[in-house]
Formats: structure tokens, C-alpha cells, sequence
């Protein structure tokens, strides 16, 4: 007698078209549409999926209609940069990673920076935003460095930590907890910063 296959395929998700981009947290998933809208599903307990609400999503939802150029998800909160360059967050904030000076979850986008912002990368409970000057600005945990202020110091609204000269941002995790921050520079080079347990 043969055995059922477990074998997992592909299944068709509620959003037939569209879709531009894509990014997933722990539990959850959003969708950049081509028309700006963004959608989600998923795990909503801590506000991540972003449509005012804390019920899980088992399908996609529209949680914003339009004008979003980029959106990156991490853990349980999501972070959209907007056309206008501002940057918006919803969801886990306990060690400030949204950057809006509380440690208090939003289950809506709120607006976190206002203008200039062209690239974010969320980690775990830390949040890096880069700005079309070149200059790259961080909120949220800290314990490993891995904001690049020269502390260990949890932060709780967005400050500048390089000046100038950045090109891309990339955040790490390790199964350890530890966390860091690597960014590549316009003249090439790469730097990094946080927990190095494996020469990360």
C-alpha cells in the first residue's frame, strides 16, 4: 500500500494580479501592487498587518489604497516608504523600532519620517532608514550596536547615525538573537556594525 505524499505545493493567493512586490515577517505577508496599494495577511496580534485591527488575516486585505513606492515586513511590524518619500510603520514597537518615540504597538500605518526616505531594512526590533542624501537613520534596539550610534542604547525615534555616503543598508539576525548592520557605500565599500558571533 503506498504512502500519502506530503509534499507541499504552491497555492493561489486571493491577489489574481498586479502584484509588483512582495515581502514576509514571521507571520505575516504584504503585497505592493502596481497601482500603490499595499495588502496583507497574516498574524495580526501586534498591529503588523496594518488595517486598524487585531484579527489574524487568512486572505489579503487592502490596508492602504495607493502612493506606496516600497514596503519591507520583519518580525511583527511593516515599514512603507510612500511616493513622497515619507516613511510609515505599523505594528510591534517594544523596543521602539518604529521610531515614533513610544514603545507602544500601532495597529494603523503612522507616518515616521516625513520626506527624502528611499530604502528601509527592518530587523529584529530595530529599524534602519536610508535617505536619498546619502545619510542613514536608525531607531530601536541596540543591545548588540547594531545601530551604529557607537552605544548599546535602545532608541526610541529615528536619528542619524552615518552622515553621508551610503548607498544601501542591509540588517542581519542571528539564531542567537544577535543582530547587525551592514551598509554599502558609494565609493564601494562595506561597513558593518552589531554582533559578530560568527564573524557576520
Amino acid at each position: 500500500m503506498g504512502q500519502k505524499s506530503t509534499k507541499k505545493k504552491f497555492a493561489k493567493s486571493n491577489i489574481e494580479s498586479g502584484a509588483v512586490y512582495v515581502s514576509a515577517g514571521y507571520h505575516h505577508t504584504v503585497v505592493l501592487k502596481d497601482d500603490g496599494s499595499l495588502w496583507a495577511t497574516g498574524h495580526n496580534t501586534f498591529g503588523s498587518v496594518g488595517d486598524g485591527t487585531n484579527v489574524h488575516k487568512t486572505s489579503f486585505v487592502k490596508v492602504i489604497d495607493g502612493g506606496v513606492a516600497d514596503v519591507a515586513a520583519e518580525v511583527y511590524n511593516t515599514m512603507v516608504i510612500k511616493t513622497d518619500g515619507s516613511l510609515w510603520g505599523t505594528g510591534h514597537n517594544p523596543k521602539g523600532q518604529l521610531g515614533d518615540g513610544t514603545v507602544t504597538q500601532q495597529h494603523k500605518f503612522v507616518q515616521m519620517i516625513d520626506s527624502l526616505v528611499m530604502d528601509v531594512s527592518v530587523g529584529q526590533h530595530f529599524t534602519m532608514a536610508l535617505k536619498a542624501d546619502g545619510s542613514l537613520w536608525a531607531t530601536g534596539d541596540n543591545a548588540n550596536g547594531q545601530l551604529g550610534d557607537g552605544t548599546v542604547t535602545r532608541i526610541l525615534k529615528f536619528v542619524k547615525v552615518v552622515n553621508s555616503g551610503v548607498k544601501a543598508v542591509a540588517t542581519g539576525i542571528s539564531d542567537v538573537g544577535g543582530s547587525h548592520t551592514v551598509v554599502l557605500k558609494t565609493d564601494g565599500s562595506v561597513w558593518a556594525v552589531g554582533s559578530n558571533l560568527y564573524g557576520q
